[in-house]
């Protein structure tokens, strides 16, 4: 009798609990239902009512210098936060009632930037709708030397407080100081949201109701979830979280981070774990990672794509045409194309340090000095510093390797070595301001650095592995690659450091074809001619310095496909040893990066793999899409 009625009770609770998660299921659905409706809603509401030449969305980020300037918000800016997702910008922040010996110091702060972003909270309850007189003067003081956009959060009738708005570029006027105002205020200033909204009702003699200033297209990133791009919020989420859950507790890495973006929405960029197994620092989104051959893509080919583009290069004539050393060596005959896509018959690779050191394991003094000298001045550990000029010999060592007869495809890295060189000898630009100029800077992206150490905090800066056999040392915020260690940590190879918001943006203006922020950075012809398969009759799937699916992947299981089963044969990227990984599908419109260091403490972890974690969450994504 106990039994039946103990029986009775779990059926009934079990039945309760099916209930209960098909209502929590049916409450999530309809959070993220209810969250694009509230963004919808919020965007009709934020209104452009002055912009000054056209100056909104800021396209040209080349040659600007941003401040933002936080004025009566109290707690966490989600604005300012917002805006550092498209550009380098400084921040400020300040209180409402300052007096002019105040704002006469801040204006001194802020006169070396030329484009300075306002948010203004003014809440009437607080200051009963009213400013001091001494912000109108302030803003025609700053206004001299800098284009402000003013974006006022708060009821929009209180604008009228600004006068004629002279002062102002452009005016944005956000309503409610809530985050998502805050967030998409953001994003329509630098083009990754439209501004659609218009006045419920007329404010003073100026601006009528229906009134508002339309920037209708969309040409940067916007930050939503995944339903605003057709996915499925929690497949995408519960798939990710556990694979990286399984592999950190696995100890396939200590940490890492993922970001998604669809149809130019970036709809998931989460972190995982720790920088080290010591769990003491979190991974966090802005973290810069050593990205190892990713090198190759975001740094050696990009370059190589803009010399092709400005017709600089022939990728069908001889590689010593241009590389004049090989023109006496077995590799004189060789083309631009066969070296790109790794079947020139190129040895995989050179250690080139082993030369530094004698049979003692000593370093040899015409290599390594202990001392800082005006010869030896780039430090690859606490106690050693390399000849400046090694690089030399590196050239040598590459000229001087044996040519394989053979032309099939072997990974090579040593071609990217010499591709700095030869883009200061075409250009006379040394590598990374050409790459700066080219691409990051008008691209917005600013954590694309060599020698990251030099740049930014070793905190924000993740460690890469406990090199027993050449540094002996934690290599952290200087080059992993040792062939790169030995260019001075700045190479075609490797050697490039990196955030995933960044490597995101310049996969897609790839996947764009060439284009992003209404910038044409290469033309379409260039991007397909590189990233198309160039010699899949000898089963050779790389493109010109990308990366492809293997052939015949969409029929592959997940543990044999590479990268996911679902991508397109359209689709490119590359990956890292380090445990990066970048991949774009113009055809999906999907980016995909994936961020971890893998190697730490030691290279002999090949986890990431085994567990095949990349290609798992990447697949993810296409089993998310929500069928129409």
């Amino acid at each position: 009798m106990i039994m039946k009625k103990l029986a009775v009770v779990f059926i009934a609770f079990t039945f309760v609990a099916f209930l209960f998660f098909i209502a929590l299921a049916k409450k999530q659905d309809n959070s993220y239902e209810s969250y694009l409706k509230e963004r919808k809603n919020a965007q009709s509401t934020i209104v452009v009512v002055k912009n000054t030449d056209d100056f909104l969305p800021i396209k040209e980020l080349q040659n600007v210098t941003i401040a933002s300037l936080c004025i009566g918000k109290n707690g966490e800016n989600v604005f300012s936060q917002r805006l550092d997702k498209y550009t380098k910008i400084d921040h400020f922040s300040i209180g409402l009632n300052q007096s002019k010996e105040e704002l006469q110091q801040l204006e001194n702060k802020l006169k070396n930037y030329n484009t300075v972003l306002i948010g203004f909270y003014l809440d009437p309850k607080i200051n009963e709708g009213r400013i001091s007189k001494n912000w109108t003067s302030f803003f025609k003081l700053l206004s001299k030397n800098s284009k402000l956009v003013f974006t006022l959060f708060g009821e929009n009738k209180l604008i009228v407080e600004f006068g004629k708005l002279a002062n102002f570029q452009s005016v944005i006027l956000a309503q409610n100081a809530n985050s998502l105002n805050e967030e998409l205020s953001a994003e329509i200033i630098f083009g990754g949201t439209p501004a659609i909204g218009k006045l419920s009702q007329a404010i003073g003699e100026n601006f009528a109701q229906g009134f508002g200033i339309e920037l209708p297209k969309q040409i940067r990133f916007s930050y939503s979830i995944p339903e605003d791009a057709n996915l499925n919020s929690e497949f995408l989420y519960q798939k990710i979280d556990s694979i990286a859950t399984l592999a950190i507790e696995k100890g396939a890495f200590p940490g890492c981070q993922v970001l998604i973006a669809k149809d130019m929405k970036v709809v998931l960029h989460k972190t995982y774990g720790f920088h080290t197994y010591d769990k003491k620092q979190k991974v966090m989104p802005t973290d810069i990672y050593d990205l190892a051959s990713v090198t190759k893509l975001a740094a050696g080919t990009m370059a190589l794509m803009k010399l092709y583009d400005d017709k600089k290069i022939d990728l069908d004539a001889k590689f010593s045409d241009t590389w004049t050393d090989w023109k006496d060596s077995d590799k004189k005959d060789l083309n631009w194309r066969e070296l790109l896509t790794h079947q020139a018959g190129l040895k995989a690779w050179i250690p080139f340090w082993t030369e530094m050191f004698d049979k003692k394991g000593n370093p040899k003094p015409e290599f390594l000095q202990k001392d800082s000298t005006e010869l030896f001045n780039f430090r690859i550990n606490d106690s050693l510093f390399i000849r400046n000029n090694y690089k030399q010999d590196v050239y040598r060592q590459i000229k001087e390797a044996k040519l394989s007869k053979e032309r099939k495809y072997v990974y090579s890295c040593l071609s990217f070595y010499l591709y700095p060189q030869i883009v200061k000898n075409l250009t006379n630009i040394e590598f990374e301001e050409y790459l700066n100029q080219n691409y990051y800077r008008p691209l917005g992206i600013n954590t694309l650095k060599y020698n990251a150490y030099k740049h930014f905090p070793l905190e924000r800066i993740i460690p890469t592995e406990v090199d027993t056999f050449f540094r002996k040392t934690l290599i952290h915020g200087k080059v992993h690659d040792e062939g790169a260690v030995v260019m001075s940590g700045l190479s075609g190879n490797a050697g490039l450091f990196g955030s995933a918001n960044d490597l995101a943006i310049l996969m897609q203006m790839l996947a764009n074809m060439g284009t992003y922020g209404d910038k044409q950075y290469l033309n379409e012809s260039t991007v397909r001619e590189f990233i198309r398969v160039q010699f899949p009759q000898n089963d050779n799937r790389r493109g010109l310095g990308f990366d492809k699916p293997v052939f015949g992947n969409d029929t592959l299981s997940i543990q044999k496909s590479y990268p996911a089963p679902s991508v397109s044969a359209n689709s490119f990227g590359h990956s890292g040893f380090t445990g990066t990984f970048i991949w774009a599908d113009p055809d999906a419109n999907i980016v995909f990066i994936f961020l971890s260091n893998r190697v730490y403490p030691t290279r002999n972890n090949s986890l990431i793999y085994t567990l095949n974690v990349r290609t798992s969450m990447q697949q993810a994504i296409y089993d998310s899409q929500i069928k129409k």
